[in-house]
């Protein structure tokens, strides 16, 4: 089994002093991978830079959480300085760090990703977490772990001629950032494949917009998305579906940009193209199958708009083909939309609902999340101007 390295790494591009890592967290490369490969254990290394608070409140609060810790038990955790101060050429051990962080899909901060001891990517976690979605995250990487041993298991003995594997070749290539590979993968099924027919240039037109560059936009790929849409109309393969995934999140990730310049209005209104994509494949190729991943992608958009109305319809449609037992999962869903509108005492009354049917653990965190709304409902009210 090929052992694995998990690195969190953080880069600093200003001024400013580098906290001291968190406990048990390595600061040098070599020695993270020296005791991943001693250990079998993948990296988890965090790319850390001064000039961001939430990077630094990461380092204090959730990196050194029981938690958190507990989880990197299964880890060789390491901690990367990316700091490059002003006016002055990032150090060769800083650069290096820098060029590891854009390599495993790092653009901002806080950036951690999860690699093997031979520097192979496996998961990227981007964003502030809080300790129990840092928890969750790498509980994910662990099973990227599995999933790219289990290839390696299985292109030993596959017949390499074969479209399984070469469809499954390519998605591993592009799901562990392998790019160079998968550009030559995918203009040989293209070659092999020039009307669709095989199945192989759907599959080929996926990667190619995952692996074009992200700075290139949404732009670079919208062809190839309409060709996809082309390919299956009535989504009968998943492929327009898969599409919209894929062209989706470059649209967010161009919306981003605009969010981090400080410009919210733009950022919700670059992210109109995406719905409308969203509901073009929900209204017509999606009507005749359960498409739940479809509305979970619409609700995500909506919400991130504020569009809060639409976002309410679209978990009333979960809600119609939920089998019961899901049920209280797409009531939590409910429960978000309302909390990100504090609509507080609606938020409560879902809380209420799904106290009917929660486990002895799940009553004791409902109850105190309703106690948090009730408080926040109070301050809500006196908050008020006076008539």
């Amino acid at each position: 089994m090929k052992r694995i390295v998990v690195v969190a790494i953080s880069c600093a591009l200003a001024v400013g002093a580098w906290g001291a890592p968190p406990p048990k967290f390595k600061t040098k490369w070599s020695d993270a991978e020296q005791a991943a490969k001693a250990a079998d254990k993948p990296m988890f290394v965090h790319f850390s830079v001064s000039w961001s608070g939430e990077d630094l409140q990461m380092e204090k609060d959730v990196l050194t959480a029981p938690a958190v810790q507990k989880a990197l038990a299964d880890f060789v955790p390491l901690s990367l300085d990316c700091t490059v101060k002003p006016r002055f050429e990032p150090t060769p051990t800083v650069k290096a760090a820098i060029e590891r962080m854009r390599a495993c899909g790092g653009e901002n901060h806080p950036f951690f990703a999860v690699v093997t001891p031979d520097g192979d990517f496996l998961h990227a976690i981007r964003g502030y977490l809080t300790a129990e979605e840092m928890v969750a995250q790498l509980e994910k990487a662990l099973a990227a772990r599995t999933e790219y041993d289990e290839f390696h298991t299985y292109a030993a003995k596959a017949d390499h001629d074969a479209v399984e594997f070469k469809i499954r070749q390519l998605k591993f290539c592009v799901k562990f950032r392998k790019f160079p590979k998968a550009q030559a993968q995918v203009a040989a099924l293209l070659r092999a494949d020039p009307d669709g027919s095989k199945g192989l240039a759907g599959e080929a037109k996926l990667a190619l917009i995952a692996i074009t560059p992200p700075n290139e936009g949404p732009a670079a790929t919208q062809e190839v998305y309409e060709e996809l849409k082309k390919l299956d109309p009535r989504n009968e393969k998943g492929l327009w579906e898969r599409a919209v995934m894929a062209q989706g999140e470059r649209h967010y990730r161009s919306a981003l940009d605009a969010l981090r310049g400080g410009d919210e209005v733009e950022f919700r209104g670059k992210l109109v193209r995406p719905a409308k994509m969203v509901e073009d494949l929900l209204d017509h190729a999606a009507r005749f199958d359960d498409r739940r991943s479809v509305h979970h992608m619409a609700l995500f958009l909506y919400t991130s708009q504020k569009n809060f109305d639409k976002a309410h319809t679209v978990v009333d449609e979960l809600m119609k083909t939920a089998p019961a037992a899901d049920k209280p999962a797409v009531l939590r869903l409910r429960l978000g939309v309302y909390r990100q509108q504090e609509q507080f005492a609606q938020a409560r009354k879902v809380i209420e609902e799904l106290l009917k049917t929660a486990t002895a653990e799940e009553t004791a965190d409902l109850q105190r999340l309703d106690k948090e709304l009730q408080l926040r409902a109070m301050i809500q009210e006196n908050s008020k101007p006076e008539k």
